[in-house]
C-alpha cells in the first residue's frame, strides 16, 4: 500500500516540474455583445497534479496551462452559439475546471 502511494507521489512530483501547456487550436475573437465576469475561486485557476482518489490520480489544469486562456475560449464559443440571445447580458462564471483522471499503476 505504501509503495503504491509512493509511486503515485513520485509521478506527481515529476509531472509538477514539467510546466505542461496545452494549445487549443480553435479560433477566438473579440466579443463585446455580452460581459463575462470571472467569479471562480483561486483554486480553480491554478494547476495541481496527482491528487489520489481511490484507484485514480487527478490532475487539474489551471489558466496558465492553456493558450488561448480558457475564459477567452469560453467567451468566444458562447458568442458563436448564443451571441444574439446574450446581447447586453452579464454572465458570471462561478466554476470552470479542467480535470484529467487516470488510473494509477499498482506496484
Amino acid at each position: 500500500m505504501i509503495r503504491k502511494h509512493l509511486a503515485a507521489f513520485i509521478s506527481a512530483a515529476l509531472l509538477t516540474g514539467c510546466g505542461i501547456t496545452h494549445t487549443i487550436n480553435l479560433p477566438t475573437h473579440e466579443v463585446s455583445a455580452f460581459e463575462l465576469i470571472d467569479m471562480r475561486p483561486q483554486a480553480d485557476k491554478e494547476t495541481s497534479y496527482g491528487r489520489l482518489e481511490g484507484k485514480y490520480a487527478i490532475s487539474k489544469f489551471g489558466d496558465g496551462s492553456f493558450v488561448p486562456d480558457r475564459l477567452s475560449l469560453l467567451t468566444s464559443l458562447l458568442d458563436d452559439k448564443y451571441g444574439p440571445a446574450l446581447r447586453g447580458k452579464r454572465i458570471q462564471v462561478a466554476r470552470f475546471r479542467t480535470l484529467v483522471y487516470w488510473r494509477h499503476a499498482t506496484i
